[in-house]
């Protein structure tokens, strides 16, 4: 994905930087059991978040020390039998696979080359992920194409051109039976993968621009710069904030955990801190930065 949601660090505690650590450490771990050593490779921030919305219990996780290629000298603490756990691995693989995809039709030609050799690689552990859950494959696939198609036919829409996103995220989740926990958790997922959206297409603004390529914000503003979208600051925050907001409010409906905390943060710091860095262009703090 794209390394936008995480927490700011500076606000949290030790233990719950341990432990957020800990989660990212555990869906890398749980990559590799489920779908191969290369599928670790997939890991990301972003599914991090999800991997911690899917506890439910508000005792501490089991964590144990294991060893892994980023760090094969020293073991590191990760969190084990978590629940959610290959329904996040599954979900990190099929988006990576469905966007080598996409990249195979729209980027030049050394980028669909190199998406098609990464997409030949990743053939086992796609196939392994879409067996396991091929209607969230199906849901992927189809809500990523119609982006496409709006992206292509220059939808000016926000709400319209982030809505088959939006609906990707919304259903990276494993209904556990209980309505107002499901319903909330869709809810809290199809608004961050609007901001995501909205997120990314400031962040990429300036190359989008550059090459030709689709970007809603440059359509719906009319701004062929960063610098002219930066004098539509409210514009942008409005609408990123009433998704925040909306995020905010289903959250308060999900039981409390040992990640809750954590969530808050992301929620309530590390999200509209990455939408501000992206609108300033400070895209060195925005983008993933594999194995910290």
């Amino acid at each position: 994905m794209y390394g936008y949601i995480r927490p700011r660090k500076s606000e949290l505690k030790v233990r719950e930087y341990e432990l957020y650590r800990a989660a990212y450490c555990g869906l890398c771990h749980s990559l590799a059991k489920e779908f191969g050593p290369l599928a670790r490779y997939t890991v990301s921030y972003d599914m991090t978040f999800l991997y911690m919305l899917a506890q439910r219990e508000e005792d501490y996780p089991e964590l144990c020390l294991r060893r892994c290629p980023a760090h094969p000298v020293r073991r590191r603490c990760a969190a084990c039998r978590m629940e959610g756990a290959t329904l996040s691995a599954a979900a990190t693989v099929l988006l990576f696979c469905h966007k080598l995809q996409d990249d195979m039709r729209d980027e030049g030609l050394a980028r669909r080359f190199a998406a098609a050799a990464l997409r030949l690689l990743f053939s086992g552990p796609f196939r392994r992920a879409k067996k396991r859950y091929p209607a969230l494959s199906d849901t992927i696939r189809t809500q990523l194409a119609e982006l496409s198609r709006l992206e292509r036919e220059g939808c000016r829409s926000l709400d319209a051109v982030s809505h088959p996103f939006a609906t990707v995220t919304a259903s990276l989740r494993d209904e556990c039976g209980d309505p107002r926990r499901d319903r909330a958790l869709a809810e809290l997922l199809y608004h961050v993968g609007r901001v995501v959206y909205f997120t990314d297409a400031a962040d990429d603004l300036p190359e989008d621009i550059r090459r030709g390529r689709f970007n809603p914000l440059s359509l719906r503003f009319g701004v062929k710069s960063r610098e002219e979208l930066l004098s539509h600051t409210e514009d942008f925050h409005r609408l990123c904030d009433a998704s925040l907001a909306a995020a905010a409010s289903a959250y308060l409906d999900l039981e409390k955990t040992a990640f809750s905390p954590i969530v808050e943060n992301i929620l309530l710091l590390g999200l509209p801190e990455a939408v501000e860095n992206a609108l300033q262009g400070r895209q060195q703090t925005t983008k993933e930065k594999k194995h910290e």
